[in-house]
């Protein structure tokens, strides 16, 4: 009875033995598995990133190409004339055209910078004021347009007049976040 006792303790002994072994390549194996679905998450997530990266980007070259042609076509539908005799006091169409033709060239000056991969930052810190003072600087003629001209809204019918609205506001959107990207790089710079 005792030899039986001997063994069963013994096959005990090595049956445990057994399943430590087994629960320490089982846990291998768990974390093996665990750290390829990590990789492949990561993986994953990154590539997702950089797609809605390239999305947002494509978003918003599609609204200024969008945003341009609006602008164009209000500008062939009132004349310079038209908008005049309307509104004498008003300078909206000129504030329009000039403020496409001047974000064109600054924009083309921007991309022309980062292609050619200028690194020094005062070239950078150029083109960043550049960009700063013209928004600035449209953003404050477009709220004089829009606020401050009393007889521009008889031009309210007209394209011209959306347009002049939504040009504003995008110009002071757009100043907001430059003066606040500004001023947060040169704190960091």
């Amino acid at each position: 009875m005792e030899n039986i006792n001997k063994t069963d303790e013994t096959t005990n002994k090595e049956n445990q033995s057994i399943d430590t072994v087994d629960l320490e390549q089982n846990i291998i194996i768990l974390d093996n598995i665990k750290n390829v679905t990590n990789d492949e998450t990561t993986s994953n997530s990154t590539y997702i990133m950089y797609m809605l990266g390239i999305l947002f980007i494509l978003g918003i070259i599609g609204c200024a190409i969008i945003y341009s042609v609006y602008v164009i076509i209000s500008l062939c539908q009132t004349s310079y004339n038209e908008q005049k005799e309307i509104c004498s006091k008003s300078n909206a169409w000129l504030y329009l055209l000039l403020e496409l033709v001047v974000n064109s060239i600054v924009s083309k000056i921007s991309i022309k910078q980062k292609n050619t991969g200028d690194t020094e930052k005062s070239k950078k810190s150029n083109y960043r004021d550049l960009l700063q003072i013209t928004s600035i600087a449209f953003t404050i003629w477009g709220c004089i347009e829009l606020f401050g001209v009393n007889c521009v809204k008889e031009l309210n019918h007209t394209l011209l007049y959306t347009m002049l609205q939504v040009s504003v506001i995008r110009n002071i959107i757009v100043t907001g976040i430059l003066l606040l990207f500004g001023t947060t790089m040169c704190c960091f710079v």
